[in-house]
């Protein structure tokens, strides 16, 4: 958490299924999610959809997990920011020609 708070580290919000001691929709998991989003900062947060999903004990599905982000991170701006943004800056998505 520090390190987000000094903006020295991203941190990745998915993946819940592989620490959730429950099932979809990985209540546990929410507190962790809040906390590192407030630490990190959508500046300092990525999401990704975990996919392929491997050595997970249940069926995931990509919709759901992308619901679930939704409603930990309703404000569109801080979404697109965490989904778009953040990973396009760390990642140079919009330097990449076809």
């Amino acid at each position: 958490m520090d390190l987000g708070r000094r903006k020295r580290a991203v941190v990745k919000l998915s993946g819940h299924i592989k620490f959730s001691d429950r099932s979809h929709p990985f209540e546990d998991v929410s507190p962790f999610v809040e906390a590192l989003i407030d630490a990190f900062g959508p500046d300092g947060c990525i999401w990704g959809s975990d996919w392929p999903f491997l050595r997970v004990p249940e069926r995931v599905d990509y919709g759901p997990l992308l619901d679930l982000f939704g409603a930990a991170v309703p404000d569109p701006a801080m979404r697109r920011k965490i989904l778009w943004d953040t990973p396009n800056r760390l990642f140079g998505f919009d330097q990449v020609r076809a």
